[in-house]
């Protein structure tokens, strides 16, 4: 009896002993990302200060945010185009936009009243979640920009460099 104890007690060990394993494979797929956000709309009032020749020009706001995410291998880059409304007169409006850490070359969206297309603000942009400063600035002569109201239309388009 003893020895049939034992030999049940060896068997029981070498079963509880048995490994047993299976292999889960998880996936995780992983959406393509990118995200970009424009600055709020922005007004500028240019107005004339005695004995000057350019107006003075009061921008609101003249800081505000751009953002932009993307999870691409490839890194991107923004522009911006600016279209002048069908109704603009002849003028010599100029309009800057500035973002920050990104090109060191001013981004003159307008010259001389003129949208201009393509013009590179941020480039390089690796894989990421940014919120960057904008900084605009206008400007005009008085003798070349008309009393009036002039809209451009500014589109920023995030692309693979």
């Amino acid at each position: 009896l003893a020895i049939m104890v034992l030999g049940l007690c060896f068997g029981l060990a070498n079963a509880a002993m048995a490994v047993n394993t299976d292999i889960t494979t998880v996936t995780v797929e992983v959406e393509d990302v990118e995200d970009l956000v424009a600055p709020a709309d922005v007004t500028i009032l240019m107005s004339y200060t005695v004995g000057q020749h350019n107006y003075h020009n009061y921008i609101v706001p003249r800081i505000s945010k751009i953002t932009y995410a993307h999870n691409s291998d490839t890194n991107k880059k923004i522009t911006a185009s600016a279209a002048a409304d069908a109704g603009n007169v002849g003028n010599d409006i100029g309009i800057t936009v500035v973002v920050t850490d990104g090109e060191t070359a001013p981004g003159q969206i307008v010259t001389a009243g003129v949208g201009q297309t393509g013009v590179l603000l941020w480039d390089e942009i690796a894989h990421g979640d940014y919120t960057k400063t904008v900084t605009w600035t206008a400007e005009a002569t008085i003798a070349g920009t008309p009393a009036g109201t002039y809209t451009f239309d500014v589109t920023f388009t995030a692309t693979d460099v």
